[in-house]
């Protein structure tokens, strides 16, 4: 049996309990992005001056890359952290010490926006936060499936070879600043598999179906 307790936070808060849980599911597709943004540069037919630039900048390259991949991940969480109400709102095992928590400034700001009754709002999240924990506390394969997935599908992510040839265009050879700017706009990715992210929505659909109907029992009281 599952003990909850609750609390209520603050974004930074929100930050700094969850950000254990994402990184199961964000650090492959950080190490196939910095892998992959490698491998595609190294691949490309530069012309000769700039290939001796090259081959003993690629180590760099993919540190730029990570560096990357870190801030556009710190960048995703904190925008995210000004909308979610709780732990449960992505549908991942973010945490995982049994606290139901609201994101107490999000929920106020939504249910002011929507004309809501704070109370009930609240009692809402409350309820799908509780589902959630005890879901995934009761089956804790569903997370390892996720994860699985997550990794499947981020080792299929390939960079568009033809958009990093295009940005090289613009690189002066002799100017390392130069190659750090296009690193910085980010570099497109293709898709990785489609069998993974089906997985993926079907995970996701699952777990939000449940959570959904056990809080529609518990709200209309069976």
């Amino acid at each position: 049996d599952l003990s909850l307790s609750s609390a209520a936070w603050s974004r930074s808060e929100w930050l700094e309990a969850t950000f254990a849980g994402w990184q199961p599911y964000l650090e492959p597709i950080a190490q196939s992005m910095q892998r992959s943004a490698g491998d595609a540069l190294s691949a490309q037919e530069l012309p000769e001056e700039m290939a001796a630039v090259m081959g003993p900048m690629m180590r760099v390259v993919r540190q730029l890359s990570a560096l990357m991949s870190t801030q556009q991940v710190g960048q995703a969480l904190g925008a995210l952290a000004h909308d979610a109400w709780s732990t449960s709102d992505v549908g991942l095992p973010l945490t995982t010490d049994g606290t139901a928590a609201l994101v107490t400034s999000n929920t106020r700001a939504f249910a002011e926006e929507m004309h809501l009754d704070l109370r009930d709002f609240e009692t809402y999240v409350m309820l799908r936060e509780a589902a959630a924990i005890r879901l995934f506390g009761s089956a804790p394969w569903i997370a390892a499936r996720l994860r699985d997935a997550v990794a499947e599908y981020a080792s299929g992510l390939r960079v568009d070879t033809d958009a990093v040839r295009a940005m090289l265009d613009d690189v002066d050879p002799m100017n390392p600043a130069d190659l750090q700017q296009a690193m910085a706009t980010g570099m497109p990715m293709l898709t990785g598999s489609p069998a993974a992210l089906a997985r993926i929505e079907l995970l996701f659909t699952l777990v939000e179906g449940w959570i959904d109907h056990v809080v529609d029992v518990a709200a209309l009281g069976g």
